[in-house]
């Protein structure tokens, strides 16, 4: 944890970025700093929202509007290495709003994390999502998807989805380890087989259509 540590203790010092602001992440898809985001966020008792790093500029406007974020935070460096951004300061925390007690979450007990609808309307919506809701996908994702201590989930889904909470919740808190590969790994089923037996994948997410 101690990566998780650093970015939180940086999060605890930053001004505006007191306990129950929400923080905009801009997130990378299928990179361990995107976890390490996240966690750092809770750790510093933070709200954070999720967007994919990639996403339109239309969107990630729309997402500080509506949510006011004290803070931002996103990856500085891209690269083919899904752990180039874990290995040093290739990071960034930029202030959104830092002032205003109008824009905590206090009105919902226990926010835990915000999702976005996919904005199929050209308006998307935000959600705020309670602990209690992760608490119970910790608590039987694991046991019926048959995931423990040894598992190895190949972390696929988009940060722009809050499928990716199914994903890290539960194998996190059964001790199983998240497995990372290219951004269009799933895109591209042959190499996808061989990259899951070469990583010892026994766990992974896929939409029916695949």
């Amino acid at each position: 944890m101690t990566l998780v540590d650093g970015v939180a203790s940086k999060l605890d010092r930053a001004n505006g970025t007191e306990s129950g602001r929400t923080i905009l992440i801009q997130a990378p898809r299928c990179r361990p700093s995107t976890v390490i985001f996240l966690l750092a966020a809770w750790r510093a008792d933070l709200v954070p929202l999720l967007i994919d790093d990639q996403a339109p500029s239309q969107r990630l406007a729309r997402a500080r509007q509506v949510t006011r974020p004290a803070a931002v935070l996103r990856q500085t460096m891209r690269s083919d290495d899904p752990f180039c951004a874990v290995l040093g300061d290739d990071w960034e925390l930029s202030h959104a709003d830092p002032g205003g007690e109008s824009h905590r979450l206090g009105g919902c007990p226990d926010p835990a994390y915000i999702a976005m609808t996919s904005g199929s309307t050209a308006d998307p919506r935000f959600v705020l999502c309670r602990w209690n809701g992760l608490d119970i996908v910790a608590a039987q994702w694991a046991p019926r998807a048959g995931i423990d201590a040894s598992s190895r989930l190949l972390q696929i889904s988009s940060p722009a989805y809050d499928a990716l909470y199914t994903e890290v919740v539960p194998t996190l808190s059964a001790g199983g380890a998240l497995v990372f590969g290219a951004a269009d790994l799933w895109s591209r089923p042959g190499r996808l087989a061989a990259y899951l037996r070469q990583s010892q994948v026994t766990h992974l997410t896929l939409p029916p259509s695949y």
